[in-house]
């Protein structure tokens, strides 16, 4: 049991600055934590068309906010692929419900909701 301390554990440093603090606290900022710079991974060949779109597209918006490191790779590579697969998902869905006159609630390509009038409406 020893070495355990009770409380939340720590969260780095970059993103208590992000995040700010959930109150004032009268302990300082730590120093020599580590800190990795500002990058962000390069692609793996192996992703597809879509999934590189989306590397692109969330790169920089991790990059602008300065919490993306080359230790994000492999989340990332998990992640825009699974982004894919979705699309692709979405993609067969829609086509085998062409005939559907009402509207459906479908994901647009940033990932919030939005609807869309599907095909065979006549309007």
């Amino acid at each position: 049991m020893g070495g355990h301390k009770g409380g939340r554990k720590r969260i780095p440093t970059a993103l208590h600055l992000l995040q700010g603090g959930r109150k004032k606290t009268h302990r300082p900022m730590p120093v020599g934590e580590p800190m990795p710079p500002a990058l962000i991974p390069k692609c793996p060949k192996h992703l597809d068309a879509e999934a590189r779109k989306e590397w692109r597209r969330i790169g920089r918006m991790l990059l602008a906010v300065r919490v993306i490191t080359e230790l994000d790779r492999a989340v990332l590579t998990v992640y825009c692929q699974s982004w894919s697969e979705y699309v692709r998902a979405c993609e067969a869905l829609l086509a085998d419900l062409g005939q559907v006159t009402d509207l459906d609630f479908v994901a647009n390509a940033h990932g919030a909701g939005q609807r869309r009038q599907l095909a065979g409406d006549g309007a």
